[in-house]
């Protein structure tokens, strides 16, 4: 799937994000304030965000980002939805799908005619953050010296265990947009396993036969990292683990011998003839007198 395509793909996810915003809002506007609500308004625009920094879109990830963050306030019971922040927030949800179409239409979206929105939404988030108790001041009492062993700092990041079905390609999906994606949270490294590859002549090219670990390492979420995934859901198998739980290395694979053939071909063979190596072009290169075991093709089949 080109990028164009890949661009189509997200700005349609968007307008349904934007929908069952706009829903979750009216809802809210009659009285229902009901967490599950809350919590689907607020996952729309995590939503839009995540995907929106995966194709660079900065300006629409930067107002999301402050309007995400007055939605987590008002989740966490730390701000109550008054008719002021009612009208804020429903506010910003007009802007955001404005700032979605001008992307859509032009490639991006300047911010100058949202800054006054922005100011408000980083305001009553600053207010509540100023309302919160100060930590306890610290009191300083001697304590005996005790020998202790220095613990390795814990690592910060996520493993990804990641296996596409075979329904991801026919979609058009490509894994390394995925991995480019997934580099832009932190420094990613990334390890394919293709134990799974049967001989040629049992490979189904409508199957989906590799999978892949990826260790990502850097100040980054699981959501963040699971947003990357969002056009995936339902086509991939995936797994997010902090890397701090998944220090063990992977057994579930065991250590194979080199094989002795590939796709039914031995790979031992003799070299050739020095005097072979050095025949002109215009004479017929003669191989060694073994017979490789290609597999057979019924002539009458079509090729796909």
């Amino acid at each position: 799937m080109s990028n164009d395509a890949l661009r189509a793909t997200f700005f349609a996810e968007c307008e349904e994000l934007i929908e069952s915003l706009t829903e979750g809002l009216d809802a809210i506007a009659q009285g229902d304030r009901d967490k599950e609500t809350i919590n689907a308004i607020f996952r729309a625009v995590h939503s839009i965000k995540g995907a929106a920094g995966a194709f660079g879109f900065n300006d629409l990830v930067a107002f999301a980002h402050r309007y995400e963050t007055v939605l987590d306030l008002i989740r966490a019971d730390k701000l109550d939805i008054s008719a002021e922040i009612l009208r804020l927030i429903t506010r910003s949800s007009d802007a955001l799908a404005e700032l979605v179409e001008l992307t859509r239409d032009t490639g991006s979206a300047s911010l100058d005619p949202v800054q006054d929105l922005i100011n408000d939404l980083e305001s009553h988030a600053e207010a509540v953050k100023s309302e919160e108790p100060p930590e306890p001041d610290f009191v300083f009492a001697p304590l005996s010296l005790i020998q202790i062993d220095d613990p390795s700092p814990t690592p910060s990041g996520f493993v990804i265990r990641f296996q596409p079905k075979a329904a991801f390609y026919t979609n058009g999906h490509e894994p390394a947009r995925y991995f480019a994606a997934l580099a832009g949270l932190g420094t990613l490294s990334v390890a394919c396993d293709i134990t799974a590859i049967p001989p040629l002549t049992e490979f189904d090219i409508d199957e989906s036969y590799l999978r892949w670990t990826l260790t990502l390492t850097g100040d980054t979420n699981p959501d963040a990292v699971k947003a990357v995934f969002a056009f995936a859901e339902g086509l991939c198998t995936l797994d997010v683990s902090p890397l701090a739980d998944a220090q063990e290395p992977d057994t579930s694979i065991e250590p194979t011998e080199p094989p002795a053939s590939l796709f039914g071909i031995p790979l031992d063979l003799p070299p050739l003839p020095q005097q072979n190596r050095q025949r002109s072009s215009s004479q017929a290169c003669r191989l060694p007198s073994r017979t490789l075991p290609l597999p057979r093709r019924n002539p009458l089949q079509k090729s796909r």
